[in-house]
């Protein structure tokens, strides 16, 4: 059945029409909340919510969340680029440099001059920084399973189709493994 929604900016209410359920009439609803309403700030409240666990776990070994997800980008790359990098992790170039800088003053991330191109170079990981993340990875594996067990296989590879789907159209096209 299809609902109408009529919205009175004066009392805040929606009603909604036609009635649903016995009694006829109008029934009141109260009108969502605006953050509610917007499905960026779902899609926002969903990552926070589902990354809250394994990001407490990546703080407790010392890690920045954008320092973890440089590092998780990382995992399954030969080398990235700067720019590849930085498009990936949805920062800056001067802030994904800091971040870079800082990894490989720790070890964790070594960097490579291009050969024909000098000015350009690429990052990839130590096998210290493969190691001190390994464990971190294997824990946000063990999450994304924990995910899947609990809404089905079938409905996550449906929400993870569809916001492929949202960052194709709407992103800057970052996501090229998964290209249609």
């Amino acid at each position: 059945m299809s609902r109408n929604f009529q919205f009175h900016s004066f009392s805040g209410l929606c009603m909604n029409e036609p009635s649903i359920g016995g009694g006829g009439g109008l029934k009141l609803k109260m009108k969502p909340k605006f953050k509610d309403r917007l499905l960026s700030h779902l899609l926002a409240r969903a990552s926070h919510d589902l990354s809250r666990n394994y990001l407490q776990v990546v703080r407790e070994r010392g890690f920045t969340a954008r320092q973890w997800r440089l590092l998780g980008c990382l995992w399954d790359e030969k080398s990235l680029t700067l720019t590849e990098l930085s498009q990936v992790i949805f920062c800056s170039q001067s802030t994904t440099t800091r971040l870079v800088d800082r990894l490989l003053e720790l070890g964790f991330l070594e960097k490579r001059v291009d050969a024909i191109d000098r000015r350009k170079f690429y990052v990839s990981l130590t096998d210290k920084g493969r190691r001190i993340i390994g464990d971190l990875v294997d824990f946000a594996e063990a999450t994304e399973r924990e995910i899947i067990q609990t809404l089905g296989a079938d409905r996550v590879a449906r929400i993870m189709r569809d916001l492929r789907e949202i960052t194709k159209r709407f992103g800057n096209g970052v996501d090229r493994d998964h290209a249609d």
